[in-house]
């Protein structure tokens, strides 16, 4: 099984923003306080506005604001929603051209397999920077996850990537160098 490291493509991708500042501010404070700390935020949760911003390429797959937080047009929540589980909160949006969807991951994944992988880490554990990771593929529980010493990168299974591929999607960048594998 092979394990990605989600990646929007930078060289073509529009990015979404918020245009007003009130609710820009809003979800600053939800993302410092719940969303980079795998919280759930559906109680307080508000359908914020977000556009695109220049140029408009529609794109299936968005980050928004360099933070790790990731957002998908409805075709992709429809492609998604059956393969998500309980771990994946999906939060509306709102837009003048679409309908779009934040993915908020609540958990994290403990699959790491410590023994088997190469790489840097803080006393606390968090990894600063690896040459391999291996990741048991029985602990995965969800396609798209998040592992404790990776709490602000998210990773993608094969099945992600196939359905990239299989409905030609846009928005992700993928390469060789940007992948962390499994040979359990």
């Amino acid at each position: 099984m092979i394990i990605y490291e989600l990646s929007i493509d930078g060289n073509n991708a529009t990015q979404l923003e918020f245009p007003l500042q009130e609710e820009q501010d809003k979800f600053l404070l939800l993302a410092e306080e719940k969303i980079t700390n795998f919280l759930s935020v559906k109680e307080e949760w508000e359908e914020f506005m977000v556009l695109k911003k220049e140029p408009k390429i529609d794109m299936d797959f968005y980050d928004i604001m360099d933070i790790g937080v990731y957002i998908v047009n409805q075709r992709v929540y429809e492609l998604l929603l059956p393969l998500l589980d309980e771990t994946v909160e999906i939060l509306k949006l709102r837009s003048d051209d679409s309908d779009y969807y934040l993915l908020n991951i609540t958990h994290t994944t403990d699959c790491l397999d410590k023994e088997n992988s190469e790489y840097t880490a803080l006393p606390g554990g968090q990894i600063m920077e690896y040459d391999f990771l291996c990741i048991d593929p029985q602990k995965i529980t969800c396609p798209i996850f998040r592992i404790p010493e990776l709490p602000y990168t998210v990773l993608i299974t094969e099945q992600i990537i196939e359905l990239f591929y299989l409905n030609q999607l846009k928005g992700l960048h993928l390469t060789d160098a940007e992948y962390v594998t499994s040979d359990i």
